[in-house]
């Protein structure tokens, strides 16, 4: 992982912990193309899933950051960032 990639992750990290764990649109802002950044927020998002015991299931909720950064790669910036949001959105649901 590059510098830039590194730094780009740690500030999408802060920022989803600054909004109280959910992904922020200065998150998604922040974490441009990368999809280190994506893996992590994803990976994040899952661990969420199974500790809300919210129940989703499937390739969308896997704890396997390598497919997550593999299926980044492929739809490019606005498809990954569509995806948090959907996942965030389902997360949410869970909690109410």
């Amino acid at each position: 992982m590059t510098r830039l990639g590194r730094c780009l992750g740690r500030a999408v990290m802060a920022a989803s912990v600054a909004g109280g764990g959910v992904i922020t649109q200065a998150g998604v802002a922040l974490a441009g193309s990368n999809c280190d950044a994506y893996a992590k927020l994803t990976l994040q998002q899952a661990k969420r899933n199974v500790a809300m015991k919210c129940g989703y299931t499937g390739p969308r909720w896997s704890l396997d950051a390598s497919r997550h950064w593999k299926w980044c790669e492929e739809v490019g910036p606005a498809g990954w960032r569509a995806e948090l949001k959907v996942r965030d959105q389902m997360l949410a649901s869970c909690r109410r």
